[in-house]
């Protein structure tokens, strides 16, 4: 007698449990991370273990191969479990360091749910305790108005992109008000152009996205005279918009998670100019936040110089003397004052730290004038890497 092959429907309910039971082997992982976080916080062990993970990572990819599953799928899965492990610990030793309860944070962002400056607050705060709320702009002074006049705690806004570079308006707007930078974020941009279902992008005539996606969709757009780039507020806004009037000549460049909030189709994706095109976000406050020892730290610095030869290269060697790794540097031109240059400065360090603190003094006394914008935590988590066999 031969075994009845399982039907359709019970192979799928079979998957279904399966699904279940990963979901609760996530979970559990993560109550058990967060029994390792507070033995580490008491050790002052730093979060990471790079040789650690490489022993894990290699483990699991040793285990998988003897499971017949692909090595780099087991690896891009466990990156991904790790990304989050380490952010959670990151959250983690951060509210032990500052200790302000708030049941309920309101974040300010430009666009509407699922611009990319949304998605950046979903994959920057998933890992709080408190419940986080985003709310959105159509501009970006009205989040910084927004946080300066306490309507919102915290606002998250882009502060440069791989492919198009810095965002000025950003850096002015730091120059102007008295907040603070308290944490970044990274996303990775993946243009699509939206549309209605079976459109036809020779057959569309205008497309709608804010100025920072369509120059960074430039090469796509030129391979269609047809279309008619058109700025809008946010890429977000943008969906909303050719949604709201229905008329199938139209699209819109946005994320793929923006379509089908809208339930719209994506035409074309990955239209980006650079195939690696991420974006870095800021988040500022009304108050620094003060970062513990166990995790990797940035500090940005605005200020400006002396107006005479060699004064820039007098505050770059401060930093080199104390052996400080500058990651960014940038100027801006001071209103009113022909010729002169404000310079925003990024590099690995807490302000907390006795060298940074030093070298912070004696910047001070090279600038003409000098402000700290804020050390926090630094969020690049680069993937550990190891070598998978041929």
């Amino acid at each position: 007698m031969t075994d009845l092959k399982p039907s359709k429907e019970q192979v799928r309910l079979q998957i279904n449990e399966l699904d279940q039971q990963l979901l609760k082997a996530l979970a559990k992982r993560k109550e058990l991370v967060a029994d390792v976080i507070a033995d580490k916080i008491r050790a002052g062990h730093p979060i990471r273990d790079t040789d650690r993970e490489q022993a894990l990572l290699s483990r699991l990819v040793a285990d998988g191969i003897d499971l017949q599953l692909n090595p780099q799928f087991v690896l891009d899965v466990y990156h991904r479990i790790l990304d989050d492990s380490v952010r959670q610990q990151y959250t983690h030793s951060l509210n032990r360091e500052n200790k302000e309860q708030i049941k309920e944070l309101l974040i300010a962002h430009l666009g509407d749910q699922y611009s990319y400056s949304y998605l950046a607050v979903e994959r920057h705060f998933a890992n709080y305790p408190t419940k986080f709320v985003g709310q959105g702009f159509d501009h970006f002074r009205e989040i910084f108005n927004a946080v300066a006049n306490q309507e919102v705690n915290l606002g998250l806004l882009p502060f440069e992109n791989t492919t198009s570079g810095t965002i000025n308006e950003i850096h002015d707007l730091l120059r102007e008000f008295s907040l603070y930078i308290v944490g970044e974020e990274s996303v990775a941009i993946r243009h699509c152009l939206i549309g209605f279902p079976g459109n036809k992008i020779h057959e569309l005539k205008d497309v709608y996205s804010h100025p920072q996606a369509l120059a960074q969709s430039g090469a796509f757009l030129q391979k269609y005279p047809n279309l008619h780039a058109n700025f809008y507020a946010s890429t977000s806004t943008a969906v909303n918009y050719i949604k709201e009037i229905g008329d199938p000549t139209k699209a819109a460049i946005a994320s793929r998670e923006a379509a089908m909030h809208a339930g719209l189709s994506v035409l074309a994706e990955d239209i980006g100019n650079q195939a690696e095109n991420y974006t870095r976000f800021i988040i500022i406050a009304r108050n620094p936040v003060s970062v513990p020892n166990n995790l990797p730290a940035k500090t940005t610095l605005l200020f400006a110089t002396q107006h005479q030869a060699g004064a820039l290269v007098d505050v770059l060697n401060v930093l080199k003397e104390h052996k400080i790794n500058m990651t960014k540097l940038t100027s801006r031109p001071i209103p009113g004052k022909a010729w002169q240059e404000l310079f925003f400065v990024d590099f690995q360090g807490n302000q907390a730290d006795e060298n940074v603190h030093e070298a912070l003094n004696e910047v001070e006394q090279h600038a003409a004038f000098m402000r700290v914008l804020g050390s926090y935590p630094e969020h690049s988590i680069d993937p550990t890497q190891i070598q998978l066999k041929d």
